[in-house]
Protein backbone atom coordinates (compact mmCIF):
# COMPACT_ATOMS: atom_id res chain seq x y z
CA UNK A 1 0.00 0.00 0.00
CA UNK A 2 1.09 3.14 -1.01
CA UNK A 3 0.00 6.52 0.55
CA UNK A 4 0.61 10.11 -0.66
CA UNK A 5 -0.47 13.04 1.33
CA UNK A 6 -3.79 11.70 2.64
CA UNK A 7 -5.33 9.70 -0.39
CA UNK A 8 -3.70 6.01 -0.20
CA UNK A 9 -3.32 4.42 -3.64
CA UNK A 10 -4.09 0.32 -2.81
CA UNK A 11 -3.14 -2.53 -4.85
CA UNK A 12 0.68 -2.26 -4.87
CA UNK A 13 3.01 -4.45 -3.18
CA UNK A 14 2.73 -5.90 0.36
CA UNK A 15 4.10 -4.41 3.05
CA UNK A 16 5.13 -0.35 1.47
CA UNK A 17 3.60 2.37 2.97
CA UNK A 18 5.22 5.67 2.03
CA UNK A 19 3.82 9.06 3.62
CA UNK A 20 5.29 11.82 1.86
CA UNK A 21 3.59 14.66 3.40
CA UNK A 22 5.45 13.18 7.16
CA UNK A 23 8.63 11.77 5.69
CA UNK A 24 7.67 8.84 7.09
CA UNK A 25 8.36 5.28 5.06
CA UNK A 26 7.83 1.65 6.27
CA UNK A 27 9.09 -1.43 5.02
CA UNK A 28 9.22 -3.74 7.26
CA UNK A 29 6.20 -5.60 7.03
CA UNK A 30 6.17 -8.93 4.99
CA UNK A 31 8.76 -11.16 4.45
CA UNK A 32 12.37 -9.99 3.10
CA UNK A 33 14.99 -11.40 0.90
CA UNK A 34 18.36 -11.96 2.32
CA UNK A 35 20.89 -12.51 -0.67
CA UNK A 36 24.46 -13.76 0.53
CA UNK A 37 27.48 -13.45 -1.70
CA UNK A 38 31.12 -14.96 -1.26
CA UNK A 39 34.11 -12.70 -2.28
CA UNK A 40 36.88 -12.68 -3.89
CA UNK A 41 35.42 -16.23 -5.97
CA UNK A 42 32.69 -18.25 -5.54
CA UNK A 43 35.57 -21.07 -4.39
CA UNK A 44 37.07 -19.34 -1.58
CA UNK A 45 34.38 -20.83 0.54
CA UNK A 46 31.18 -21.20 1.53
CA UNK A 47 28.38 -20.32 3.83
CA UNK A 48 25.60 -21.96 5.68
CA UNK A 49 22.31 -20.07 6.68
CA UNK A 50 20.24 -21.27 9.98
CA UNK A 51 17.40 -21.59 9.16
CA UNK A 52 17.96 -22.37 5.74
CA UNK A 53 15.46 -20.20 3.92
CA UNK A 54 16.08 -16.93 1.71
CA UNK A 55 12.92 -15.12 3.06
CA UNK A 56 12.59 -13.63 6.29
CA UNK A 57 10.51 -11.83 8.64
CA UNK A 58 11.57 -8.42 10.22
CA UNK A 59 13.07 -9.56 13.78
CA UNK A 60 13.65 -13.30 12.42
CA UNK A 61 17.49 -14.46 14.28
CA UNK A 62 19.59 -15.00 11.18
CA UNK A 63 22.80 -17.16 11.90
CA UNK A 64 25.57 -17.57 8.95
CA UNK A 65 28.46 -19.35 9.01
CA UNK A 66 31.66 -19.03 7.03
CA UNK A 67 33.53 -21.79 5.83
CA UNK A 68 37.60 -21.61 4.10
CA UNK A 69 37.49 -23.74 1.06
CA UNK A 70 40.49 -25.32 2.78
CA UNK A 71 43.88 -24.94 2.88
CA UNK A 72 44.45 -21.50 0.90
CA UNK A 73 41.88 -19.60 2.29
CA UNK A 74 40.69 -18.08 5.63
CA UNK A 75 37.89 -15.55 6.35
CA UNK A 76 38.72 -11.73 6.70
CA UNK A 77 34.68 -10.25 7.60
CA UNK A 78 30.77 -9.97 6.59
CA UNK A 79 30.00 -6.82 4.69
CA UNK A 80 26.50 -5.16 3.64
CA UNK A 81 25.56 -4.06 0.33
CA UNK A 82 27.24 -0.94 1.54
CA UNK A 83 30.58 -2.37 1.94
CA UNK A 84 30.53 -1.43 5.36
CA UNK A 85 32.00 -3.98 7.68
CA UNK A 86 29.08 -5.62 9.58
CA UNK A 87 31.71 -8.40 11.42
CA UNK A 88 34.50 -9.68 11.53
CA UNK A 89 33.19 -13.10 13.02
CA UNK A 90 32.84 -15.63 10.90
CA UNK A 91 30.03 -17.23 12.50
CA UNK A 92 27.44 -14.31 12.64
CA UNK A 93 24.22 -13.82 14.50
CA UNK A 94 21.87 -10.96 13.87
CA UNK A 95 18.14 -9.59 13.66
CA UNK A 96 16.41 -9.58 10.24
CA UNK A 97 16.02 -6.46 9.06
CA UNK A 98 12.67 -4.58 7.94
CA UNK A 99 14.13 -4.44 4.31
CA UNK A 100 15.98 -6.77 1.90
CA UNK A 101 19.63 -7.56 2.66
CA UNK A 102 22.51 -8.31 1.00
CA UNK A 103 25.76 -9.51 2.74
CA UNK A 104 28.98 -10.60 1.51
CA UNK A 105 31.63 -13.44 3.06
CA UNK A 106 35.21 -12.00 2.34
CA UNK A 107 37.39 -14.65 2.30
CA UNK A 108 41.41 -13.46 1.69
CA UNK A 109 44.35 -15.55 -0.11
CA UNK A 110 46.85 -17.20 2.26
Amino acid sequence: MTATGTKPVWGLSAGEVLLTETGIQRDDIGQHTLTIHISPIPSAGSVTVTPDQSHFDPGDIITLAAIPAGQGWRFRNWTNQDDEEVSRDSLYIFSMPGHDLELTANFVDI
